[in-house]
């Protein structure tokens, strides 16, 4: 069943989309390119012969789609998700899947309300050596898990900010590094583990960019059920982009990721795990090439609901999404307040 797909936002990451969509074009049929920049939108659509450009949102329903990638602003996420599921179309937003966690339970309501589907893009999560690692961990290989380490030390200088009129504020972005860049391990740490978040304590500080509002660096120390530790280090103020590493400490051995290089040490022996790059990597290295596999697992879920079959799995739901944003948003809370924040969260 070959799909109508349609794309707002054609900034940055786009170039990832664009290639995916080539790679699936024997399936897919791009019928529609928005971005408030017209020109970005014409560049994009110019690669698929019948695509249509536009400025607008509105330009979008004419040409009915069966999902609607929103690739925009962070503030712009669920209001154009909802105003998108209520026309009856299913939805892939670009992380975080919202602003907050009330913009988050709005757009849940709307999906329920209009049984459509949606999902929030965390590609790294589809990476090999995430899929081994938490296999690893939920057969009891590395015994119990008593402590994960995550560490992001990247640079983000004054050109890439400039000419943006939302990425590097709070009204725009949500914050700095923690929500913009952060994330990504977090929602790993997440989903290896598998585990409900007991409590977080963290602290926000900017030392480098004098001329945004938000953090450019925070650590925070999060428990999770069974009393796992989880520490967490980012920072955009470094020189260059260093390969994130992500440690999981067990009882009986010891695994971890080094950007999507993994590795697994039980009983003195380390296996190694390469990732085998499913899909071409374009733009920045860090976005990796697991977009693809992602985008192909919700394209099969709307396939099987449009056929009535059985759907077996969107990939990141928005619930799911929306927990690896309330533990963003804890910290945020907890650095404003100065205390440690128990779960579960609230606004």
């Amino acid at each position: 069943m070959r799909l109508k797909l349609a794309i707002i936002g054609c900034g940055r990451i786009s170039a990832v989309y664009k290639e995916a969509f080539k790679d699936l074009a024997d399936d897919v049929s791009v019928v529609c390119a928005i971005d408030k920049i017209k020109s970005r939108a014409v560049d994009f659509a110019s690669a698929f012969p019948g695509c249509q450009a536009g400025d607008s949102l509105e330009d979008i329903y004419a040409y009915e789609p069966d999902v609607l990638h929103i690739c925009l602003p962070h503030y712009l996420h669920s209001s154009v998700a909802i105003d998108a599921m209520k026309r009856g179309i299913n939805i892939l937003v670009e992380k975080p899947v919202a602003m907050n966690c009330t913009e988050a339970d709005e757009m849940i309501a709307t999906r329920d309300e209009m049984n459509v589907l949606a999902s929030c893009i965390f590609q790294t999560r589809y990476i090999e050596a995430v899929s081994q690692i938490r296999k690893a961990i939920k057969s009891g290989e590395l015994g119990d898990i008593i402590g994960v380490k995550s560490s992001l030390a990247w640079t983000r200088p004054a050109d890439y900010y400039e000419g943006s009129d939302w990425k590097g504020t709070w009204s725009g972005e949500g914050g700095g590094v923690l929500i913009d860049q952060a994330i990504h391990s977090i929602d790993r740490v997440r989903y290896i583990l598998d585990k409900e978040i007991k409590s977080v304590e963290g602290s926000i500080s900017n030392f480098a960019h004098d001329y945004l509002d938000v953090e450019d660096t925070s650590t925070a120390l999060v428990e999770f059920d069974g009393g796992i530790i989880y520490n967490i280090y980012a920072t955009n103020a470094y020189v260059v982009n260093d390969p994130i590493t992500i440690d999981f400490i067990g009882t009986k051995g010891r695994a971890g990721l080094i950007q999507d290089f993994g590795y697994i040490e039980e009983n003195g022996k380390r296996r190694e795990i390469r990732e085998s790059y499913e899909g071409k990597v374009v733009g920045e290295n860090y976005w990796g090439s697991s977009h693809n596999v992602q985008i192909k697992l919700f394209y099969e879920a709307v396939r099987a609901k449009k056929s009535g079959e059985k759907i077996e799995d969107i990939g990141v739901s928005l619930e799911d999404a929306k927990k690896t944003l309330e533990l963003v948003r804890a910290i945020y809370k907890s650095a404003r307040e100065g205390e440690k924040i128990d779960f579960p969260y609230a606004e």
